[in-house]
């Protein structure tokens, strides 16, 4: 896989924050990526709550290099 994260989240006032930090492989776009990510979670959390999603960060951990 080209992304590898892990999550939190926290739900203030029926509004959720989420945190997420990943490791890229080398030679993908970053600010791409982290906006595809956003708008994925963002929709299925809302998809799937109901709550409002006020925040998902992106925190990109590495960038890795395949071992090929």
């Amino acid at each position: 896989t080209r992304v590898r994260s892990s999550a939190a989240s926290d739900v203030y006032k029926r509004q959720v924050f989420i945190q997420i930090t990943v490791n890229i492989m080398y030679g993908y776009s970053i600010p791409d990526i982290s906006r595809n990510i956003q708008e994925k979670v963002s929709q299925a959390i809302e998809n799937m709550t109901g709550l409002s999603v006020a925040e998902v960060n992106v925190i990109v951990s590495d960038v890795t290099v395949s071992k090929n």
